[in-house]
Protein backbone atom coordinates (compact mmCIF):
# COMPACT_ATOMS: atom_id res chain seq x y z
CA UNK A 1 0.00 0.00 0.00
CA UNK A 2 1.11 3.55 -1.15
CA UNK A 3 -0.32 6.42 1.28
CA UNK A 4 0.05 9.95 -0.16
CA UNK A 5 3.72 10.90 -0.29
CA UNK A 6 4.30 9.42 -4.09
CA UNK A 7 1.01 8.61 -5.55
CA UNK A 8 1.58 10.54 -8.33
CA UNK A 9 4.61 8.53 -9.40
CA UNK A 10 2.41 5.24 -9.38
CA UNK A 11 -0.85 5.82 -10.54
CA UNK A 12 -0.04 5.03 -13.93
CA UNK A 13 1.29 1.81 -13.17
CA UNK A 14 -1.90 -0.59 -12.81
CA UNK A 15 0.14 -2.96 -10.21
CA UNK A 16 -1.18 -0.13 -7.43
CA UNK A 17 -5.02 0.82 -6.76
CA UNK A 18 -4.43 4.54 -7.67
CA UNK A 19 -3.81 3.39 -11.62
CA UNK A 20 -7.09 1.96 -11.24
CA UNK A 21 -9.15 4.20 -9.07
CA UNK A 22 -7.32 7.56 -11.24
CA UNK A 23 -10.34 7.49 -14.14
CA UNK A 24 -12.84 7.32 -11.46
CA UNK A 25 -12.24 10.34 -9.21
CA UNK A 26 -11.05 12.08 -12.14
CA UNK A 27 -14.25 11.87 -13.90
CA UNK A 28 -16.46 12.93 -10.42
CA UNK A 29 -14.34 15.98 -9.83
CA UNK A 30 -14.67 17.43 -13.35
CA UNK A 31 -18.43 16.67 -13.50
CA UNK A 32 -18.61 18.25 -9.97
CA UNK A 33 -16.80 21.27 -10.28
CA UNK A 34 -17.83 22.14 -13.71
CA UNK A 35 -19.22 25.89 -13.85
CA UNK A 36 -17.00 27.11 -10.61
CA UNK A 37 -14.62 29.94 -10.92
CA UNK A 38 -11.27 29.11 -11.52
CA UNK A 39 -10.14 32.25 -10.03
CA UNK A 40 -12.01 31.68 -6.72
CA UNK A 41 -9.73 29.95 -4.16
CA UNK A 42 -10.24 26.16 -4.03
CA UNK A 43 -8.71 23.88 -1.45
CA UNK A 44 -6.45 20.30 -2.18
CA UNK A 45 -7.06 19.06 1.49
CA UNK A 46 -5.02 16.42 2.04
CA UNK A 47 -2.84 16.80 -1.08
CA UNK A 48 -0.13 14.30 -0.36
CA UNK A 49 2.25 14.74 -3.64
CA UNK A 50 -0.11 16.64 -5.66
CA UNK A 51 -1.92 13.54 -7.76
CA UNK A 52 -5.43 15.90 -7.71
CA UNK A 53 -3.82 19.56 -7.84
CA UNK A 54 -2.33 18.92 -11.06
CA UNK A 55 -5.71 18.02 -12.32
CA UNK A 56 -7.18 21.23 -11.08
CA UNK A 57 -4.51 22.84 -12.72
CA UNK A 58 -5.51 21.11 -15.97
CA UNK A 59 -8.97 22.32 -15.41
CA UNK A 60 -7.76 26.00 -15.15
CA UNK A 61 -7.83 26.47 -11.73
CA UNK A 62 -5.78 29.42 -11.18
CA UNK A 63 -5.96 30.07 -6.93
CA UNK A 64 -5.47 26.71 -5.56
CA UNK A 65 -4.51 25.85 -1.97
CA UNK A 66 -2.56 22.28 -1.62
CA UNK A 67 -2.48 21.16 1.96
CA UNK A 68 -0.80 18.48 4.05
CA UNK A 69 0.57 17.40 7.02
CA UNK A 70 3.68 15.67 5.18
CA UNK A 71 6.46 18.34 4.04
CA UNK A 72 8.01 15.46 1.86
CA UNK A 73 4.18 15.81 -0.01
CA UNK A 74 4.67 19.27 -0.52
CA UNK A 75 8.45 19.38 -1.17
CA UNK A 76 7.47 16.60 -4.44
CA UNK A 77 4.86 18.83 -5.08
CA UNK A 78 6.77 22.00 -5.20
CA UNK A 79 8.94 20.50 -7.76
CA UNK A 80 6.62 19.82 -10.01
CA UNK A 81 4.92 22.94 -10.12
CA UNK A 82 8.26 25.10 -10.48
CA UNK A 83 8.65 22.67 -13.80
CA UNK A 84 5.44 23.15 -15.03
CA UNK A 85 5.17 27.51 -14.19
CA UNK A 86 2.53 26.53 -11.95
CA UNK A 87 4.25 28.17 -8.70
CA UNK A 88 1.77 31.20 -8.99
CA UNK A 89 -0.92 29.34 -9.39
CA UNK A 90 -0.59 27.11 -6.16
CA UNK A 91 0.01 27.75 -2.47
CA UNK A 92 1.82 25.20 -0.60
CA UNK A 93 0.36 24.71 3.07
CA UNK A 94 1.77 22.58 5.45
CA UNK A 95 -0.49 21.83 8.17
CA UNK A 96 -3.04 19.05 9.57
CA UNK A 97 -6.21 19.30 8.41
CA UNK A 98 -7.80 18.96 11.95
CA UNK A 99 -6.22 23.02 12.68
CA UNK A 100 -6.12 24.97 9.47
CA UNK A 101 -4.75 28.65 9.07
CA UNK A 102 -7.43 29.95 7.13
CA UNK A 103 -10.25 32.46 8.26
CA UNK A 104 -14.14 30.95 7.99
CA UNK A 105 -16.19 30.82 5.12
CA UNK A 106 -13.11 31.26 2.63
CA UNK A 107 -12.89 28.38 -0.23
CA UNK A 108 -15.73 28.18 -2.98
CA UNK A 109 -15.11 24.66 -3.51
CA UNK A 110 -12.73 21.72 -1.88
CA UNK A 111 -11.74 18.38 -2.36
CA UNK A 112 -10.38 15.87 -0.05
CA UNK A 113 -9.67 12.44 -1.63
CA UNK A 114 -8.43 9.73 0.39
CA UNK A 115 -7.70 11.72 3.22
CA UNK A 116 -10.09 12.95 6.14
CA UNK A 117 -10.05 9.20 7.28
CA UNK A 118 -6.86 8.84 7.82
CA UNK A 119 -7.22 10.97 10.65
CA UNK A 120 -9.21 8.28 12.19
CA UNK A 121 -11.12 8.72 15.55
CA UNK A 122 -10.08 12.20 14.74
CA UNK A 123 -12.00 11.80 11.20
CA UNK A 124 -14.98 14.24 12.54
CA UNK A 125 -13.08 17.17 13.62
CA UNK A 126 -11.66 17.38 10.23
CA UNK A 127 -14.61 17.26 8.76
CA UNK A 128 -15.93 19.89 11.14
CA UNK A 129 -12.47 22.24 10.23
CA UNK A 130 -13.70 21.99 6.74
CA UNK A 131 -17.31 22.81 7.02
CA UNK A 132 -15.81 26.16 8.99
CA UNK A 133 -13.48 27.13 6.42
CA UNK A 134 -16.54 26.18 3.50
CA UNK A 135 -18.86 29.47 2.09
CA UNK A 136 -22.49 28.06 2.39
CA UNK A 137 -22.67 27.32 -1.08
CA UNK A 138 -19.53 25.71 -1.85
CA UNK A 139 -18.88 22.27 -3.31
CA UNK A 140 -17.26 19.62 -1.24
CA UNK A 141 -15.85 16.31 -2.75
CA UNK A 142 -14.94 13.71 -0.22
CA UNK A 143 -13.94 10.21 -0.59
CA UNK A 144 -13.61 8.09 2.19
CA UNK A 145 -14.27 4.15 3.15
CA UNK A 146 -17.70 2.60 2.21
CA UNK A 147 -18.34 0.16 5.25
CA UNK A 148 -19.93 -2.71 3.34
CA UNK A 149 -17.36 -2.49 0.68
CA UNK A 150 -14.37 -2.96 3.10
CA UNK A 151 -16.16 -5.88 4.85
CA UNK A 152 -16.70 -7.33 1.48
CA UNK A 153 -12.85 -7.25 1.04
CA UNK A 154 -12.53 -8.69 4.24
CA UNK A 155 -14.66 -11.65 3.26
CA UNK A 156 -12.89 -12.11 0.47
CA UNK A 157 -9.21 -11.96 1.42
CA UNK A 158 -9.08 -12.58 4.97
CA UNK A 159 -12.61 -14.50 5.89
CA UNK A 160 -16.10 -14.45 7.57
CA UNK A 161 -14.52 -13.30 11.26
CA UNK A 162 -12.66 -10.46 9.62
CA UNK A 163 -16.00 -9.35 7.59
CA UNK A 164 -17.89 -9.53 10.45
CA UNK A 165 -14.81 -7.76 12.35
CA UNK A 166 -15.34 -4.73 9.94
CA UNK A 167 -19.46 -4.63 10.32
CA UNK A 168 -19.04 -4.43 14.24
CA UNK A 169 -16.33 -2.08 14.71
CA UNK A 170 -16.53 0.09 11.52
CA UNK A 171 -13.13 -0.39 11.35
CA UNK A 172 -10.68 -1.69 8.47
CA UNK A 173 -7.29 -3.11 8.06
CA UNK A 174 -4.57 -1.25 5.97
CA UNK A 175 -0.87 -2.30 5.70
CA UNK A 176 1.79 0.58 5.60
CA UNK A 177 5.33 -0.01 5.42
CA UNK A 178 4.30 -3.94 6.22
CA UNK A 179 2.51 -2.93 9.46
CA UNK A 180 -1.01 -3.26 9.83
CA UNK A 181 -3.16 -0.21 10.76
CA UNK A 182 -6.98 -0.24 11.39
CA UNK A 183 -9.02 2.60 10.46
CA UNK A 184 -12.49 3.61 10.54
CA UNK A 185 -15.45 3.15 7.84
CA UNK A 186 -19.06 4.17 7.60
CA UNK A 187 -22.34 3.45 6.18
CA UNK A 188 -24.04 5.33 4.00
CA UNK A 189 -26.58 6.17 6.53
CA UNK A 190 -23.99 6.72 9.11
CA UNK A 191 -21.95 9.55 6.57
CA UNK A 192 -25.44 11.37 6.12
CA UNK A 193 -25.49 11.71 9.80
CA UNK A 194 -22.19 12.73 9.98
CA UNK A 195 -22.24 15.31 7.55
CA UNK A 196 -25.72 16.53 8.85
CA UNK A 197 -24.20 17.65 11.94
CA UNK A 198 -22.10 19.84 9.96
CA UNK A 199 -24.69 21.24 7.88
CA UNK A 200 -23.21 19.77 4.98
CA UNK A 201 -25.54 18.86 2.56
CA UNK A 202 -25.21 15.57 0.31
CA UNK A 203 -26.14 15.98 -3.04
CA UNK A 204 -24.30 12.69 -4.95
CA UNK A 205 -22.73 10.39 -3.57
Amino acid sequence: DVKGTKISNIQTDNKFLPYWERNFYEAKITKHLEGIDRDKPILDAGCGDGRFTRLLLEKGFKNIYALDSSIESLLLLNSYLKANSFANNVSLVHASVEDMPFVDNIFNSCIAIGCIYYLNENYENGLNEIARCLCSDAIFIESSPDKYGCATKALVYDGIDKYLEVIETNQFLEYFDGQPLKLKCFSDDQVHDIYKRFNLNIIHK
